[in-house]
């Protein structure tokens, strides 16, 4: 299993988790692949889905966490699939340079929808202004921590789009 890499995890000095860093047995694997499953990286959860669809766990509910969590209870006493997902966590963390900041193509939209939603009402009361900028630091911290993300360096078209979206929205709130 591959897909391109993005770094080192800067955690862990480059290096690459192995078996012995599970130590923990099937629950600490269950709970790695969980963090990195949860960074929404779409790339990265395709290749899970299929290693998952490998062996034998369906493809229905494992775009929750519920339904991924029984999936991988259901694998991961498999030996073999144990050291694939190992493996797979390590790839992912090497992707991500040891973030698992979550993919703003997860977010961006909600954030975009609630910084315009008051000013479809008239005036903005200056608590709600107040909120409204809260939002906005928020916002751009976590789009700053995730600025050398995979997604982020190579945006899509819908990338584009949901940036550009947020970026009117937020400067709507500002300049109130």
């Amino acid at each position: 299993m591959s897909f391109p890499a993005g770094g080192g995890d800067r955690r862990r000095g480059g290096t690459r988790p192995g078996a012995g860093d599970y130590a923990g047995g099937d629950g600490a694997v269950v709970a790695e692949v969980e963090r990195w499953w949860r960074a929404g990286d779409l790339l990265a959860n395709c290749a899970l889905t299929e290693l998952l669809g490998r062996a034998g766990v369906k493809g229905e509910g494992l775009d929750d966490v519920g339904g991924l969590r029984r999936g991988l209870r259901a694998a991961v006493h498999d030996g073999g699939v144990r050291a694939e997902l190992v493996e797979w966590c390590a790839i992912v963390a090497e992707r991500r340079g040891g973030r698992d900041d979550r993919n703003p193509r997860l977010w961006l939209a909600d954030v975009t929808e609630h910084l315009s939603r008051p000013f479809g009402a008239g005036a903005v009361a200056g608590e709600v202004l107040e909120e409204l900028r809260r939002a906005v630091t928020a916002a751009d911290a976590a789009l700053a921590a995730a600025r050398p993300q995979p997604e982020m360096v190579h945006p899509d078209d819908e990338m584009l789009t949901l940036l550009d979206n947020y970026s009117r929205a937020r400067a709507r709130v500002l300049r109130h």
